[in-house]
């Protein structure tokens, strides 16, 4: 694989940026930049902060390619490729971490032709998240040996409900979205587990009641309506001691879902309707992190 260097300038990408508030959107570019704002990619530069481009074979011509990793290591892995071929050029180059809302103009978006011609640009995704993804379609039983993008996975259950907004996290990390099911999970189960023992610390005091009424109820019609009141106590009591016993029997976890970056930008762009509007990106290592 050859490598050259074109004139491709970074040097907006690595202006600070200030994230925009997530909103409703009547999706525009600066809207879908904002949501891409949080999530690093790396790419390989010289000191002028142009792109080191490799020579690759896309749609079956030969190509200068601008490649965008999701791992900070396989980005070093190309400058170790530039060191074997060209020495030289290698003491010039580095590894720049950028977000994905400064690529965004002429890497992702419709118009990225005009921005770059002749340069095609490659999103690398982490070769960890892909073997998840794959791991993820045989569980499903659906064998695949390749995924074409960058994974995103998703969890039923983890969107975030406001009076006004409504996000769903879409997460680059598989590692990540565990960490956030795990904790939905158990935060929800508790929650159902308290409600359940408060209704059937209530049914044990019924039955308690229940059963003072039905020693004091003399005999006679009395005493049958308070031996009915105790049986319906005992029921309720018996139903939520079910309840209890099930939840710790029978947890599921919920349904996780694999999907493609570049599809989810690609319907974002043509969002009339707003369905994609509470789309929030997660990058890789955000919750991750803070477990270790």
């Amino acid at each position: 694989m050859s490598i050259i260097i074109d004139s491709l300038s970074l040097g907006a990408a690595t202006s600070t940026y200030r994230p925009q508030p997530i909103c409703d959107l009547a999706y525009n570019p600066e809207e879908i930049k904002a949501r891409l704002s949080g999530v690093p990619v790396y790419t390989v530069a010289n000191k002028q902060n142009e792109f080191v481009l490799v020579a690759g074979e896309s749609g079956g011509e030969v190509r200068q390619l601008g490649l965008i990793f999701f791992s900070e290591a396989d980005a070093h892995a190309l400058v170790q490729k530039v060191m074997e071929q060209n020495p030289k050029l290698a003491k010039q180059s580095r590894v720049l971490k950028v977000s994905m809302d400064a690529i965004y103009d002429f890497a992702i978006t419709k118009e990225k032709d005009k921005r770059a011609a002749g340069v095609t640009f490659r999103f690398m995704p982490d070769a960890k998240e892909v073997q998840s993804a794959l791991e993820m379609y045989k569980e499903a039983g659906v064998p695949s040996t390749s995924f074409t993008g960058v994974p995103v996975f998703q969890a039923q259950g983890l969107t975030v409900k406001t009076e006004k907004s409504r996000y769903t996290p879409l997460f680059l990390a598989k590692e990540d979205l565990d960490v956030a099911v795990g904790a939905a999970f158990s935060q929800r189960e508790s929650a159902r587990e308290a409600a359940t023992r408060n209704k059937a610390a209530a049914a044990e005091d019924e039955v308690e009641s229940a059963r003072t009424a039905l020693e004091a109820a003399p005999k006679g019609k009395d005493r049958k309506a308070a031996q009915a009141e105790l049986d319906k106590a005992e029921a309720r009591l018996s139903k939520y001691k079910g309840r209890l016993s099930a939840m710790h029997s029978s947890e599921t976890a919920p349904k996780v879902e694999v999907g493609c970056l570049e599809e989810v930008i690609s319907r974002m762009e043509a969002d009339a309707d707003g369905e994609w509007g509470s789309v929030m990106f997660i990058p890789a290592g955000a919750l991750a992190s803070q477990q270790q």
